[in-house]
């Protein structure tokens, strides 16, 4: 089996020191490595990989979207159509973001050349039909499949004013009815011939057929961003256990992940319950956990006091005061 590498994200998030190494103790090379790049960012590429002497890296570049659309879509699915057209459909694709990095070493075990390889993290179990799109590995024909998907030509807020308009049709809903990641696996499915049911069991048998869930600590699956915590960067990507608000209006959503287990029909390893364990303290004393136990003792999401000073904002004239309400909007929109 012929092995290539397309690596795809912003130099500012560049990890490729990290990702270097594990290229480096892959045990059976890789043929190609793409590294997909926007045209302002080739310069600073170059520079990188010439200082870290990755001579065998092919750039290829592209050009930022006027509309990247909801959480980014179009632009995953510029960069990695743009990474994948340079690969043969033979070749088996590790898709990794620019940020992160994976023991392909560990990931090669579990290849089923009929299946796409995910991790838990971010593979919800409360949205139906959303594996994660971090890390991908895959047939370079399959991946192609997956990233067929077109263009969205709705805008962020768009979409994010659709999902309202479904949560308010249907109040009952307790999670996100559009999100990127599920775009991406109903498109795969309807290619697929998979007939959507809109069940969280259908969700989870078009997963067990399609998908290869893999817990992050099985494959040392890490992320140069933090996640959760500031103390938690540079280390595992752990699987999301919280209860959030996605956006004004939308649903509270108990956001939980699949594990490895749960798509094989084994039961859970003794690592693997000290992770998950581990994952949900974490992710308990995340500041945006509307489950916080600190919040309920008076420690408050700063979002509350934000919200409350836009409020009062807004009654003042639109010229004194528009400045700060865009900055309290963009905050509060981040969580942070």
């Amino acid at each position: 089996m012929q092995y290539a590498l397309l690596i795809h994200g912003p130099f500012n998030d560049n990890w490729l020191e990290k990702i270097q190494k594990q290229i480096n103790k892959f045990q059976h090379k890789f043929r190609q490595i793409i590294l997909v790049s926007y045209f302002d960012d080739l310069n600073l590429y170059k520079e990188k990989i010439e200082k870290l002497k990755l001579n065998n890296i092919k750039i290829v570049t592209v050009k930022d979207l006027i509309n990247p659309s909801f959480f980014n879509i179009n632009r995953q699915i510029l960069c990695v159509n743009s990474g994948l057209k340079e690969i043969n459909d033979d070749f088996y694709v590790f898709k990794l973001r620019v940020d992160q990095a994976v023991d392909f070493n560990k990931v090669v075990k579990f290849i089923d050349e009929n299946k796409i390889i995910t991790t838990n993290c971010y593979s919800r179990i409360d949205r139906p039909y959303h594996p994660s799109d971090m890390f991908l590995a895959g047939k370079a024909s399959l991946l192609k499949e997956y990233y067929s998907l077109p263009f969205e030509n709705k805008t962020h807020l768009m979409i994010e004013l659709e999902n309202v308009d479904l949560c308010k049709k249907n109040p009952e809903l307790t999670y996100v009815p559009i999100a990127p990641e599920s775009m991406l696996c109903r498109n795969f499915l309807q290619k697929k011939g998979w007939e959507i049911k809109n069940s969280k069991m259908d969700s989870l048998n078009a997963l067990k057929k399609y998908f290869i869930i893999l817990n992050s600590w099985n494959i040392d699956f890490r992320s140069k961003k933090i996640r959760a915590t500031k103390f938690w960067k540079n280390s595992l990507i752990l699987p999301h256990y919280f209860r959030a608000l996605p956006f004004e209006n939308g649903p509270i959503e108990n956001a939980r992940c699949f594990m490895q287990h749960d798509l094989i029909g084994e039961n859970p390893t003794l690592k693997d319950l000290a992770f998950l364990v581990l994952s949900k303290f974490i992710w308990l004393f995340w500041k945006n956990n509307l489950a916080n136990p600190l919040n309920k003792i008076g420690f408050k999401d700063k979002n509350q006091n934000r919200k409350r000073r836009r409020e009062i904002l807004k009654i003042l004239p639109y010229f004194l005061v528009h400045k700060e309400i865009k900055r309290l909007n963009e905050k509060i929109k981040i969580g942070s």
